[in-house]
Order: structure tokens, then sequence, then C-alpha cells
């Protein structure tokens, strides 16, 4: 029995070597690292103005050159009326902003073969804003996660999008070493 788990063990470490090389392709593929102003929502909302309402659109973004949220807001027919500074101000992710996270992952040394594992099922994106570690302001750090069947993670990674890498590849809440700045 112990010879099989010896042998299951290295099989899984040398196909784990395998399936590391290939996701690094991936990342590659989303070309350059988030950059600039990154339009995160938009909606149409009523302003009331002394003259009477008027509908403006009003836009959140991300700037990564900046390193924080920012609310515009244009008339109807996209002239800029005003730029609002959101330092405090986490949001969701776009679609391409999660896809990255989730490359950067599948391209990290000590995830790729979790992450390739065919029951595993990544996710993430829940914004991480800590004082006092490396995602404090004007970070843009994510949770990316990792399931399989059974539930429960079997990959929980701190990836920074404003840094283009995974910052804790092995992240465990209040022990981390991510928290403790020793990475």
């Amino acid at each position: 029995m112990r010879r099989v788990r010896t042998c299951t063990a290295m099989v899984a470490v040398l196909l784990g070597g395998c399936a590391s090389h290939a996701p690094v392709a991936d990342v590659d593929r989303m070309g350059a690292a988030p950059s600039g102003y990154v339009v995160v929502r938009t909606y149409v909302d009523r302003f009331s103005f002394p003259e009477g309402d008027q509908l403006r659109r009003v836009e959140y973004g991300w700037d990564y050159d900046r390193g924080e949220a920012e609310q515009r807001i244009y008339t109807l027919e996209g002239e800029l009326l005003e730029r609002i500074p959101q330092p405090g101000l986490t949001l969701e992710l776009t679609a391409a902003e999660l896809e990255r996270a989730l490359a950067l992952v599948r391209a990290h040394p000590r995830l790729a073969a979790i992450a390739a594992a065919p029951d595993i099922e990544l996710h993430g994106g829940f914004s991480k804003r800590e004082p006092g570690t490396m995602c404090d302001r004007g970070s843009r750090c994510v949770h990316v996660m990792g399931a399989g069947p059974e539930g429960g993670a079997r990959l929980h990674a701190i990836v920074d999008l404003s840094k283009d890498r995974v910052v804790d590849p092995e992240y465990q809440g209040p022990d981390s070493l991510f928290r403790k700045g020793e990475k």
C-alpha cells in the first residue's frame, strides 16, 4: 500500500510539473497587465439642478496608474463633467480582470498543478483591502479560490492586479504570511 501511495504521489508531481508549463501561455495570451483607466460599471441617473432635473451617465472605474477608484459623470452626449477620486472604494472586477487573475493563478509555479486538476473549479474576484499589508491602498488585490466537488477550498490565493502577480499563493487568513509581511 505504501508503494502505491508513493507512486501515486510521484505521478501527481510529474503530471503537475507538465501541467504547470502550459498555463503560462494563458497569461501571455491575455496580453499586458491591466493599465490606465478600466470602466467597471456605468448607469444613467437623474440629477436635480435649480434649472430642473437632468439625466447624467455615471461611471465607476479603476485607475491603475493612480491606484484608486474614480467616479466620472458625463452628459448623455458623452461630455465629461466631473472626475471624483474614490480612494477608499473597492470595486468588483471586470470580466477581463477576473480572467487575468485566474490566468495568473494557473501560471503560478506553486498553484498550477492544483488549478489544472480536472475536478477543481476556480472562482474569485472578491476584493481584498487590508491596511498595513501589501493589499493596502493603491493595490487591486482579489481572492482566487479553487474548490473540488466535495467543497472546501483546495486553493486560496491573493492576486494583486496592479502588480500583475500572485502576492500570496497560500492565503490563510490572519495566520497568513501575507498578513505578517513576510512575502
